[in-house]
C-alpha cells in the first residue's frame, strides 16, 4: 500500500490524521464512533508490511487494542467502517481491562475548577463543568463537557490534566506498545513454526531413515544379485574353460593316435636314443640317411648326430625369440626340408623341387619326401594336390591306379625304392620293403593300425602305429 492511497480512503471513512512517521512508515488516524461520539477510534497503518493497528477507547468498557496483518486497500477499507470487526486471518486482539496507570491526584483531593481543560482517561479533552456531587445518582462523579458540547458524568481518577494526558496520549507511546504487541504475537508464532519446524524435521528424518533403510535393502539385495551374477559367471567361465579343455584334449587324442602312439624301429645307430625320447607327444618323425629327428608338441626337437649339418646349424641353439620348428623331413645326400610355426622354411634339394616349392606357399606343404636319387622327390600339398619326379615304378602304378584322387595326406620315399603313402580317410600303402621288414612290421604291430612309415640307408625305418 502507498501513504496516499491510505490517506485517501481514511479521509472517505471520516478519520482524521494525527501522527506520520517517514522513518517507521506508519500514518495514525482518529475518529469519534459510536451512537454518542464518544468511542474514540485510533487506527495505525504500516503501509509497508499491510499491518493494520486498531485502538478503541471506550470511556466505561476500558480500551481494546485488534491486530491484523497483510491487509491490502480493500480490506483496509472494510475495516475503516467498521473497525470492531476484525474476523479473518491475521487478527489479534488485546484487552486492558483496567486503566494504564498516571500520576493522577487522589479523588479527595481535586480541586479542578469550573471550565478547567482536562482529559479523560487518554481519551479525549473536556471542560470540568462541576466536581464530585454528593448526592443523587451523580454522587461522587464530576460532570465534564467535550469539545463537541455533549456531557457526562466520570470518576474523579479517570480526568488528568490536559499536559498530562497529552503526553501519555503521545503517538510515540501508542507506537512502542502496538510494536510490543505485535513482537509478542511475531515471538509466538515464531515459537509455533520453531515447533512445526522441529516436526517436519522429526518427520524428515524417519523418512530419511527409511529412505537410507530402503536404500541398505536395495544394496544388499542388489549385491546378492551381482554376487549370484558373478558366481554363475566364474561357474559359465569354469564349464567353458573345462569343455574347451576337453575339445583341446580330445583333439590332441586323436592327433595322436593319428600320427601313432607307438614306433617300430630297424635303426643301425642311436635306436636306443629314439626308443627312450619317441613319446606319444612326438608331432613329427623323420628318417635319412643314418639320422632320425623327433618334433614334440611343446616346440622342442630330438636328433642324432648324424643329421645333415646345415639342419643342425638351424636347429642346434635356436634362440627362444624365434620360431620352433613343426615339421621336417630328410633323405640320402643331405637332402631336408624344415618348415617353422611362423610359415618360414628352409630346404636343400633338386632345382626342380625348389621351383615347386617357390610357386606354393609354405603353409601350404603337408608332406616332403626325398627318393632314392637327387633328383627324386613327392610333395603333397593341403588341397590334397601333388608333384613328384623320379617315383619307384611300384609307387607310381598305384598313383596312377587313384586316378584323379586328390586325397593324399602324406608320401614317404626311401633311398632302395621303399615307399609309403596315406589317404586322408586314414587308408595307407607300402611297398618296396624287404620280406624281413614287412614281416617284422606285420608281427609287432599285432592288430594296430600303422599310420606312417620312414626310411633311412641300408634297409633301416621307423614305424609309428596306434
Amino acid at each position: 500500500m502507498d501513504p496516499s492511497s491510505v490517506r485517501k480512503l481514511a479521509q472517505e471513512e471520516d478519520f482524521t490524521e494525527i501522527y506520520h512517521n517517514a522513518t517507521s512508515r506508519v500514518v495514525s488516524f482518529v475518529k469519534y464512533d459510536g451512537p454518542d461520539d464518544d468511542i474514540l477510534i485510533r487506527m495505525n497503518v504500516y503501509w509497508t508490511t499491510g499491518t493494520v493497528g486498531t485502538c478503541i477507547n471506550h470511556p466505561r468498557e476500558g480500551k481494546t487494542q485488534l491486530f491484523r496483518r497483510h491487509v491490502d486497500l480493500e480490506t483496509l477499507r472494510i475495516l475503516y467502517r467498521d473497525p470492531r470487526d476484525q474476523a479473518g486471518a491475521g487478527y489479534y486482539q488485546y484487552r486492558f481491562d483496567s486503566p494504564r496507570k498516571t500520576s493522577r491526584m487522589k479523588s479527595d483531593k481535586v480541586s479542578f475548577p469550573p471550565n478547567f481543560r482536562a482529559n479523560v482517561s487518554a481519551f479525549a479533552d473536556c471542560q470540568v463543568r462541576s466536581w464530585p456531587k454528593t448526592l443523587g445518582s451523580f454522587k461522587s462523579l464530576v460532570k465534564i463537557k467535550y469539545d463537541d458540547g455533549k456531557t457526562y458524568h466520570v470518576k474523579p481518577n479517570q480526568i488528568v490534566p490536559v499536559t498530562e494526558a497529552s503526553d501519555q496520549y503521545e503517538p510515540s507511546l501508542d507506537k512502542e506498545l502496538e510494536a510490543k504487541r505485535l513482537l509478542e504475537v511475531l515471538q509466538l508464532e515464531e515459537e509455533a513454526i520453531l515447533a512445526e519446524k522441529r516436526e517436519v524435521q522429526e518427520v524428515l528424518k524417519d523418512f530419511e531413515e527409511e529412505q537410507k533403510k530402503n536404500t541398505e535393502k536395495e544394496e544388499h539385495r542388489q549385491k546378492s544379485r551381482d554376487d549370484l551374477r558373478d558366481k554363475v559367471a566364474k561357474f559359465d567361465e569354469i564349464k567353458r574353460k573345462r569343455e574347451a579343455e576337453a575339445r583341446r584334449v580330445a583333439t590332441q587324442e586323436k592327433d595322436r593316435d593319428e600320427r601313432g602312439r607307438k614306433i617300430i624301429c630297424a635303426l643301425y645307430y642311436d635306436a636306443d636314443f629314439v626308443a627312450k625320447n619317441f613319446k606319444n607327444t612326438v608331432t613329427c618323425i623323420a628318417c635319412g640317411g643314418m639320422a632320425t629327428l623327433m618334433i614334440y608338441e611343446h616346440g622342442g626337437a630330438a636328433w642324432t648326430s648324424t643329421i645333415p649339418t646345415q639342419l643342425s646349424d638351424k636347429l642346434n641353439g635356436r634362440q627362444k625369440s624365434l620360431s620352433p620348428p613343426e615339421y621336417v623331413a630328410m633323405g640320402s645326400f643331405d637332402r631336408y626340408y624344415v618348415r617353422f610355426k611362423d610359415g618360414s622354411s628352409d630346404w636343400v634339394g633338386c632345382d626342380d623341387m625348389t621351383k615347386k616349392l617357390n610357386s606354393r606357399s609354405s603353409n601350404s606343404v603337408m608332406s616332403v619326401a626325398f627318393g632314392a636319387s637327387w633328383d627324386s622327390f613327392c610333395l603333397v600339398f593341403e588341397d590334397g594336390g601333388f608333384c613328384y619326379q623320379g617315383l619307384p615304378i611300384e609307387l607310381h602304378q598305384l598313383i596312377t591306379s587313384r586316378g584323379s584322387k586328390t586325397d593324399l595326406a602324406c608320401v614317404s620315399l626311401g633311398p632302395d625304392g621303399e615307399y609309403f603313402i596315406r589317404a586322408k580317410n586314414g587308408k595307407g600303402w607300402w611297398g618296396g620293403m624287404s620280406r624281413a621288414n614287412l614281416k617284422d612290421i606285420k608281427r609287432k604291430q599285432g592288430s594296430g593300425v600303422v599310420k606312417f612309415i620312414d626310411f633311412g640307408d641300408c634297409g633301416t625305418y621307423i614305424c609309428r602305429y596306434t
